[in-house]
């Protein structure tokens, strides 16, 4: 079990590269403060042997300084670039926006570990099992609260199973991105919804099973209000970090935020050459409306579509991602009477006509 609570990129350090002294402890390890353009790399997984099958990968302190515990091993760089494609997606997704803007939280939004390493398993709020062997099916998925920590829990398969998890040379790496969102999501609801969550989706793919269909979801495909709800956020969370990273990573902040939404929005979208699968949401004509390819509140990408897109067009996407995440719906119609209590009631009329156009009654 890898607890995802200080979400750190992994670097690779020669001896070139690192300012300090190398201590040989009879095995390859070293005691060195790690600079980076003359400037201390602070609270970065680093390691100096990228070819090594037992590799030494640890922390650095808030100086830059790596201090290895000598028996701290680990078989795989995988679990940490499973890490670092979760600090991304914090970092270029969330933590821009609210509510992970405020000057109370620390870098990661729920505290996290001290300085040194061996501090890193300790309070962690979101848990991962990596390779993910127990579990049925070759797909990823997240518990929304596990039995053991009560903390939502990442089941991510090989990628010898899921070759979306690090991706190919023609096709961008998404399972992190989507279901890291979850993870976000989750663990931001009450452990009541958490437990409430996981036993309405478990009846729901149960049902299904029972019918003889696959219990699995797609953009276009209709399912259940619940099902429809909670996949938005993944949708938009792999959207936006693929934009963000191969579209355009010129920009940031609210202008990205915004040539995003333009983007989707567009007759020929950008994104679309870059992700395997496209589905075009909405188009939007030159009076600003928005018309939907996809309707109703059983559909996850008019879920998606009707929040992430046209709402976030009539208002702004930080402002709708933020009310997705704070009002604990378990379906859109939830989403909807949280938003209209908000802000004096001035939303309501935008969500009374993306309601009507998207057929969310």
């Amino acid at each position: 079990m890898l607890p995802l609570t200080a979400m750190r990129t992994l670097v690779v350090v020669t001896r070139e590269q690192a300012v300090g002294s190398w201590i040989d402890y009879g095995s390859p390890m070293f005691d060195v403060q790690v600079t980076l353009d003359n400037k201390a790399l602070r609270h970065t997984f680093v390691s100096h042997q990228p070819n090594f099958h037992d590799p030494m990968i640890v922390l650095t302190n808030s100086e830059g300084i790596a201090r290895p515990n000598i028996s701290a091993r680990d078989k795989s760089f995988e679990y940490y670039d499973i890490m670092a494609r979760g600090c991304d997606t914090y970092e270029t997704v969330f933590r821009p926006i609210a509510p992970f803007t405020s000057p109370r939280r620390r870098d990661f939004p729920f505290g996290g570990a001290s300085d040194e390493a061996h501090e890193l398993k300790r309070n962690p709020h979101i848990d991962c099992r990596f390779p993910e062997k127990v579990a049925p099916g070759k797909l990823p998925w997240v518990q929304p609260q596990s039995v053991t920590g009560g903390r939502p829990l990442m089941h991510i398969k090989a990628q010898s199973t899921d070759s979306r998890l690090f991706g190919t040379k023609s096709k961008p790496a998404t399972t992190i991105p989507h279901e890291y969102a979850h993870a976000i999501h989750f663990s931001l609801l009450s452990k009541t919804n958490r437990w409430l969550l996981a036993a309405k989706y478990g009846l729901w793919i149960a049902g299904e099973l029972a019918q003889g269909r696959s219990g699995t979801h797609r953009t276009e495909k209709r399912t259940a209000p619940l099902i429809a709800y909670t996949e938005a956020i993944g949708i938009f969370s792999l959207r936006f970090l693929v934009f963000a990273s191969r579209v355009r990573p010129d920009l940031q902040g609210a202008p990205l935020r915004a040539a995003f939404v333009a983007d989707e929005l567009s007759e020929r979208p950008a994104l679309a050459k870059q992700l395997a699968g496209y589905v075009k949401i909405a188009d939007r004509a030159h009076d600003g409306s928005v018309t939907p390819r996809l309707r109703g509140k059983s559909t996850e990408g008019a879920i998606y579509g009707a929040i992430f897109l046209d709402l976030a067009n009539r208002t702004s996407l930080a402002d709708v991602v933020n009310l997705y995440l704070r009002c604990g719906a378990m379906d859109v119609g939830g989403f909807v009477d949280y938003a209209r209590k908000q802000r004096r009631g001035a939303l309501r009329a935008d969500l009374a006509a993306v309601a009507k156009t998207w057929a969310l009654g």
